[in-house]
């Protein structure tokens, strides 16, 4: 397990899914966006940004009068990430290696400030919340996005599969950080958010299994540590969601993607 409690490994296997599921939800990132307003020549930051897809879209947006800048612990991840997206086209690009709770990020303040899956490692969001606030120019756009864990499932049911998802939400702070965006952007002591959208994964296992398989992997060594599971019990599971992935046979239900956005 990392040493600032990350729970997810950081090596090449994890960035490829990272790559995979940002991929899976770009087309709902890309309303989101749109939706809280960001245009051509805005000044953004993505916090957490990880292998830098959602920076992309938002230089996509942006264009070549506005900036974008990826804020992640990761250096080597988002390092990367910005590299390439500078040849990618004309828009600015800049990363910076920060802990967005310790200190200033270079740019702000900012016109609209987004975090997607970063609020479920937190052990404080709201506080989170109202710094990811602070960076906004008065009237900037909040824009958050986090997944709602508890309504995965397979059917017809498999108890090794069972497990596998309890693993997974037993080694994140909040299986619930989606549907709590909300409350906590009120709690934060901000106005209420003024655009909502939420999206679930759902279909044949195999998706789904794949997904969960990939996660699993990358947590095993922090579901160890936590005395969750060990590694024998995440490979049992592993290998069984391969084996009903393959059969054809099963549907599922993944995490549900919920954003919030609006002015500040």
């Amino acid at each position: 397990m990392n040493a600032d409690g990350y729970v997810l490994d950081r090596d090449s296997e994890e960035y490829e899914r990272l790559r995979a599921q940002a991929d899976h939800w770009e087309p709902m990132t890309r309303r989101v966006l749109a939706a809280a307003g960001l245009a051509a020549g805005m000044r953004c930051l993505d916090v957490g940004c990880g292998p830098g897809a959602v920076m992309r879209l938002m230089g996509e947006i942006v264009g070549a009068k506005g900036e974008v800048t990826g804020v992640d612990l990761d250096a080597r991840l988002g390092g990367t990430a910005t590299a390439a997206l500078t040849l990618t086209g004309p828009s600015r690009y800049r990363f910076v290696t920060a802990d967005v709770m310790q200190g200033a990020v270079p740019g702000a303040p900012f016109d609209l400030v987004f975090a997607r899956l970063l609020l479920l490692h937190m052990p404080d969001p709201v506080a989170v919340i109202r710094r990811l606030a602070a960076m906004l120019r008065p009237g900037g756009r909040l824009v958050l996005m986090d997944y709602d864990f508890q309504a995965m499932a397979i059917r017809p049911p498999d108890p090794l599969v069972e497990r596998g998802f309890a693993i997974l939400t037993a080694c994140f702070r909040r299986i619930d950080a989606g549907t709590c965006l909300p409350a906590w952007v009120v709690d934060a002591g901000l106005p209420a958010p003024t655009g909502f959208a939420a999206e679930r994964i759902f279909g044949p296992f195999g998706a789904i299994g794949g997904m969960l398989t990939g996660v699993l992997a990358s947590l095993a060594e922090a579901a160890e540590a936590r005395g969750i599971a060990d590694h024998a019990e995440i490979e049992t599971v592993i290998a069984r969601c391969r084996a009903l992935a393959a059969g054809g046979g099963h549907c599922g239900c993944g995490p549900t993607m919920h954003a919030v956005w609006g002015p500040v």
